[in-house]
């Protein structure tokens, strides 16, 4: 006997999202029922998951409210295989190779959708959404929600990942941890679990909490190579590199980008994207050990467009008395798009001014003053963080607002005992 290409579960959870079609298009159980030859209690029990139903009845269940359904095995074999292989290019990173397999998966949207690969569809779709378009909204999944209990581990993984990855990309890094730790008590498959690990590292470090941020990334590494994934293993020693510069054991975070190096030099397909993410692990450790001219080189080099390491090289050209240089990258920062992260810097850059003498507006400083303090969630480190603290302070008492000065200094010692910060 031939085994199918999907699960017995997987026409239970078919069974179980027909009652959805059924309802949208308003026919009642005992109308479907008499329609396809069945009695109401066995359409009852196929909707609430409470027996497993053969394909034959489900596709005279899904005839009835005008849906064709599709069983055959060599074309779902077929389209598993594609599914598979979209599913691996996320795990591996492969841009490229994601975006082919999506638009193959795309041109076959009805038979997949009507199928017993629907939910693995719909979960690479917004697979799709998460990594690769960094989507923020997923009405697909709360669908999916209430029939979690009956998906695959791998199908649970997914899910997880997407609800995490969502979160994380919103900023909300206690959403994210929860659906990253459900996905700890699901080990298998491996590589969503090793993916899963560096999720945590990252979330962790957003979180300021560098020890268990660590401790998961060195997990991750591990795991990694086990898989022979060089892309992710490199993708996460980079926040080994991070976290060995936050915890104060630079030798520990030289040594990582020694290593980081010697494996760019082993491959040509990430060579062009690592030199640039090295060069700006370089600059964080040399600002680190306040070597303010080879960090701003190495930034230079990263070649970083973005408003936090415009705000870095304004500091760091400060530093070395470069103070043409200072405004001109403060300038780089209004030039993006409005945006939280964007207003975010422009306004510290506000401050920055004001903190080295420069004339900056009073209603400028106190408009970038409310708006930092709203944002502080936006530094992912420690010592930008003590930075902009500082002017935000000092700023207080210029304007004769002790209260507030106060107010601030106090709820920052509460945050920085609440996180692995340097003592």
């Amino acid at each position: 006997m031939t085994s199918l290409p999907y699960s017995r579960e997987s026409l239970k959870i078919l069974g179980r999202l027909f009652r959805n079609f059924r309802e949208q298009k308003g026919y009642s159980i005992r109308g479907v029922a008499r329609s396809a030859r069945l009695s109401h209690t066995v359409v009852s029990d196929i909707e609430n998951c409470k027996i497993h139903p053969n394909q034959d009845t489900l596709k005279e269940l899904y005839r009835t409210v005008g849906i064709t359904m599709f069983f055959d095995v060599e074309e779902i074999s077929s389209l598993k295989h594609l599914l598979a292989a979209f599913n691996n290019a996320v795990y591996y990173t492969h841009p490229d190779d994601v975006d082919m397999y999506y638009e193959a998966l795309k041109k076959r949207t009805k038979r997949l959708l009507h199928s017993p690969l629907r939910v693995d569809f719909l979960l690479a779709k917004e697979t799709y959404r998460s990594f690769r378009q960094q989507k923020r909204q997923h009405k697909v999944l709360h669908d999916l929600e209430e029939i979690y209990e009956y998906l695959t581990p791998e199908q649970k993984q997914m899910y997880n990942l997407i609800l995490a990855v969502k979160h994380f990309h919103n900023s909300q890094f206690v959403a994210a941890l929860k659906y990253l730790n459900k996905n700890l008590e699901i080990s298998e498959p491996q590589n969503f679990y090793a993916v899963t690990i560096s999720y945590l590292a990252r979330v962790y470090d957003f979180l300021f909490k560098n020890h268990r941020s660590l401790k998961c990334a060195l997990e991750a590494a591990k795991l990694h190579t086990s898989l022979n994934n060089t892309y992710r293993k490199m993708e996460i020693e980079v926040v080994v590199v991070k976290k060995y510069v936050d915890l104060g054991d630079l030798e520990e975070a030289e040594n990582t980008i020694r290593y980081l190096k010697q494996s760019l030099n082993r491959t040509l397909r990430f060579r062009e994207a690592f030199q640039r993410v090295i060069a700006r692990m370089e600059a964080y450790l040399a600002f680190a050990k306040g070597d303010c001219e080879q960090a701003l080189q190495h930034f230079k080099t990263a070649k970083e467009d973005v408003p936090r390491f415009w705000f870095y090289r304004a500091y760091l050209n400060h530093e070395l008395g470069n103070t043409d240089e200072v405004q001109n990258c403060l300038d780089q920062i209004e030039k993006h798009p409005t945006g939280k992260e964007r207003d975010f810097f422009f306004s510290a850059g506000r401050l920055f001014l004001a903190h080295i003498g420069r004339k900056v507006p009073e209603e400028q400083r106190k408009k970038a003053a409310d708006t930092i303090r709203k944002n502080m969630d936006l530094i992912r480190n420690a010592p930008l963080y003590y930075m902009v603290i500082e002017m935000l302070i000092t700023h207080y008492e210029g304007c004769g607002d002790q209260a507030t000065a106060l107010e601030v200094a106090k709820q920052h010692l509460i945050f920085y005992k609440q996180r692995d910060f340097l003592q």
